[in-house]
């Protein structure tokens, strides 16, 4: 994940999935992920760019999500939206994500050297059905089980410079 500043100042992280996940849940996972940081750094304006056009669709309503895990987090990321004056987020293709790409490359290997890149754990999911039994066929209504600070951003289930 790359944060970049308008003045060009750039954050980088690796974020860790310590459970097993969907690559949808780990697109939604890197999105929570961004946005709890880029809000505990005080942003109020943001544009969020990524590649996932799958996520990148439902989070603009432009498609719509049936699964009741994909609903929570999108659930969630609605919450989180709140939280900003202005907020967009816009599709970009996989090659014009290079840095990205290569930090999650070094994720997928549990192995970077690189200075100036933070690790971020995710210890469990950060949004999920209050009810894990629940089957998601009563559509009536989503209860979802989420907070902005399920994984604090210090010590463990946070970030620490690489």
């Amino acid at each position: 994940m790359v944060l970049n500043s308008p003045i060009g100042e750039q954050l980088r992280y690796i974020v860790y999935l310590f459970f097993q996940a969907s690559n949808n849940v780990a697109e939604y996972e890197g999105l929570v992920t961004g946005l709890t940081l880029v809000l505990s750094l005080g942003v109020r304006e943001l544009r969020g760019m990524g590649d996932s056009q799958f996520v990148i669709k439902q989070v603009n309503g432009e498609c719509t999500c049936n699964k009741l895990q994909l609903v929570t987090y999108l659930l969630k990321i609605k919450q989180m939206e709140l939280l900003f004056d202005v907020i967009e987020f816009k599709f970009i293709p996989q090659e014009q994500n290079t840095m990205a790409d290569e930090l999650s490359s070094m994720a997928s290997t549990r192995q970077h050297e690189t200075d100036g890149v933070f690790d971020y754990w995710v210890p469990y999911p950060t949004a999920r059905p209050a009810n894990p039994d629940d089957d998601g066929t009563d559509d009536s209504i989503v209860t979802m089980v989420a907070s902005t600070s399920e994984a604090p951003l210090t010590g463990e289930g946070g970030f620490s410079p690489a």
